[in-house]
């Protein structure tokens, strides 16, 4: 795959915000091919990135899937017979359990596997990329070595590995609860002021982080991971016994 010193293909399925901003950075070292069912297939080019379609794709030597998760099974239903063997499919949704069991079911063992959730995306990288962390879960790949040399050396980031469940659990803390966090603050009329702590400049990040993030990313991190239910009703507990602390202390 990315150990090859011929020109490699990529296939991006999805150009939502996440596959935009893959199709800017891996554009300056391969070709890029995106399809988006939102998109007409022109095969037009901007910037080494060829808009086609999905026949075009699946001849990629490797293909990601960049869609919102109440997509990914449908669209890997749809190309998981005309994949041809050898190619390496890689995910990039924010949970990993439900996406990877749907890689494996559907794909045939002569197609490898690779899990990824990049730790950042658009809001968080206007200054670039470089320093980021990214999480990797080889399923079955046999370029693992190859493209972990690639992301450290040439898209210089931070690689981390976990498992899938791991991964989840620790998600709905760091990602399910700041998002809950941040989704609900959009929802108050939060204003900058000149007297003002550091705390609450605190608060006003959390919301502009997630500011601009769509509601399947929202919905994928709160209903697709299974722990992330349980850290939310933690976290209601805790709001309400502040308040009943609050209240009593009239008494």
């Amino acid at each position: 795959m990315i150990c090859k010193d011929t020109p490699l293909n990529i296939g991006i399925i999805g150009y939502g915000n996440f596959g935009k901003l893959m199709s800017l950075h891996l554009s300056k070292f391969y070709n890029i091919y995106v399809y988006d069912k939102n998109i007409q297939p022109d095969n037009s080019v901007q910037n080494n990135v060829y808009f086609t379609n999905m026949e075009k794709i699946i001849t990629c030597e490797i293909v990601i899937i960049a869609v919102a998760m109440g997509s990914f099974e449908s669209v890997v239903k749809s190309i998981h017979k005309k994949i041809k063997p050898g190619t390496l499919v890689i995910e990039v949704t924010s949970v990993k359990i439900r996406p990877l069991e749907i890689l494996k079911k559907y794909l045939a063992n002569d197609i490898e596997i690779l899990g990824t959730h990049p730790l950042f995306g658009p809001q968080s990288t206007k200054d670039g990329i470089e320093g980021r962390k990214i999480v990797l879960f080889p399923v079955r790949c046999s370029s693992t070595e190859c493209i972990k040399e690639f992301i450290s050396k040439k898209l210089k980031l931070k690689i981390l590995e976990s498992t899938p469940e791991e991964h989840d659990r620790e998600m709905a803390q760091i990602q399910a609860l700041s998002h809950f966090i941040g989704h609900a603050l959009k929802k108050i009329n939060l204003s900058k002021y000149e007297q003002t702590t550091a705390t609450y400049n605190h608060l006003l990040t959390a919301r502009n982080i997630v500011m601009n993030d769509s509601d399947d990313l929202f919905n994928t991190i709160q209903n697709e991971n299974p722990y992330a239910s349980e850290m939310r009703e933690k976290f209601l507990d805790a709001i309400h016994a502040t308040q009943e602390e609050i209240l009593n202390c009239k008494k």
